[in-house]
C-alpha cells in the first residue's frame, strides 16, 4: 500500500520559498525528505538521479575529481565501483566489467551514452513504477531532442542516439521526414522540430522542460500526498536549479510557478475532499478555465500598456 506524506507535501510551498538562487536547495529538499519518509521510499527518490551516478562512474576516479550530486551512491561508494562492483546496480556492474577488461561494447557511442544504454536495457531492475516510467519518458525525450539537433548540424543520427525505445525506432525509419516520423506517437514533436531551425537554444530547452513537466503533472494527477508527488517535485526542483545557474530571473520564475501549482493543488484537495471524483474533476475544469481567463486578461492589459 502506498504511504501518504500529507504534512511533507503540504509544507513544500513554505519549505523553499525564496531559496532558488542559493546553492543546494535540491540537496536540502532531499535531506529533509530523508527525515520524513521511510528508508525504502528515500531509496526510490534517490533513484531519480541515477544518471548522475552514470556520470560519476565515467569521470570520478579519485577524490580530486569533481563529483556530481545528488546521486544514489556517495562519492566514497563510487570509488569502490571497480573493486566491489557486486554492490552496485547491474548497469554499473556491466560498465565496471568493460573498464576492467578495457573492452567497450559500443565504441561508436560516447562512454556516458554507452553506460546509459546499459541502464535502459536493465530498466526493469528499477522496481518503482513511477521511476521506471519517468526514465522511459526521458529516453524518448532525450532521443527526440538529440535527433533534431543532430540533423540540424548534419551529424549522423545513429552514432549519438541511445539505440532503444519507440522514438529511436521511428527516427531510424524516417530520417528524412521533417518530424522524423514522430508526430503521431509523440504529438509534441510537431512543434519541437521547428525550434531546431533557430539559433535560440533557450527556446529549445524551455520547450523540453515544458514537455517534461506536463508529463509529470499528468502522471501524478491528483495523487498529491504520495511518494510520486514528492518525486515529481524533486525533478522539477532539479530543473529550477539548472535554470537558476544560467539565469536567476528564469530560475525564480520557474520556482514561483512550481510553488503556485503546489499551493493550488494542495488547497484544492483539502477544501474539496468531500466531493466525489467526478465533482472534483468538474471543479478542476472550472478553476482551470478561470485561471486561463485571468491570464488572458492580464496579457491583454499588458499589451495595451506597452502600446
Amino acid at each position: 500500500m502506498r504511504r501518504g506524506y500529507y504534512f511533507l507535501a503540504a509544507s513544500l510551498p513554505d519549505l523553499f520559498r525564496g531559496r532558488t538562487s542559493g546553492a543546494g536547495s535540491l540537496e536540502e529538499y532531499l535531506d529533509y525528505c530523508e527525515t520524513q519518509v521511510t528508508p525504502e521510499d528515500f531509496d526510490t527518490l534517490k533513484q531519480l538521479f541515477l544518471f548522475n551516478d552514470a556520470r560519476n562512474a565515467v569521470t570520478y576516479r579519485s577524490k580530486e575529481d569533481s563529483f556530481v550530486s545528488p546521486s544514489f551512491y556517495s562519492a566514497e561508494q563510487m570509488l569502490k565501483l571497480i573493486d566491489e562492483p557486486e554492490s552496485f546496480f547491474p548497469f554499473l556492474r556491466r560498465y565496471a566489467a568493460t573498464r576492467i577488461e578495457e573492452q567497450r561494447e559500443r565504441p561508436e557511442l560516447t562512454e556516458i551514452d554507452e553506460l546509459i544504454s546499459y541502464f535502459y536495457e536493465a530498466l526493469d531492475d528499477v522496481a518503482d513504477d513511477f521511476v521506471r516510467e519517468y526514465y522511459a519518458n526521458e529516453l524518448e525525450l532525450r532521443n527526440i531532442g538529440a535527433a533534431f539537433e543532430l540533423r540540424a548540424g548534419e551529424f549522423e543520427l545513429a552514432k549519438y542516439l541511445i539505440p532503444l525505445g519507440r522514438a529511436y525506432e521511428l527516427i531510424m525509419k524516417n530520417p528524412e521526414a521533417n518530424d522524423l516520423g514522430l508526430s503521431v506517437d509523440f504529438p509534441y514533436a510537431r512543434n519541437l522540430y521547428q525550434l531546431y531551425d533557430e539559433a535560440d537554444l533557450t527556446k529549445r530547452e524551455e520547450m523540453l522542460d515544458q514537455i517534461r513537466w506536463q508529463w509529470l503533472d499528468e502522471r501524478v494527477g491528483a495523487d498529491l500526498f504520495s511518494l510520486n508527488f514528492l518525486a515529481a517535485y524533486a525533478i522539477k526542483l532539479a530543473s529550477v536549479e539548472r535554470w537558476s545557474s544560467l539565469s536567476v530571473e528564469k530560475g525564480e520564475e520557474l520556482f514561483q510557478d512550481l510553488l503556485d501549482t503546489v499551493r493550488r493543488s494542495v488547497r484544492f484537495e483539502i477544501e474539496f475532499a468531500h466531493l466525489t471524483e467526478e465533482q472534483k474533476a468538474e471543479r478542476r475544469r472550472q478553476l482551470e478555465e478561470e485561471r486561463r481567463r485571468a491570464q488572458n486578461t492580464e496579457q491583454t492589459q499588458s499589451g495595451e500598456e506597452s502600446r
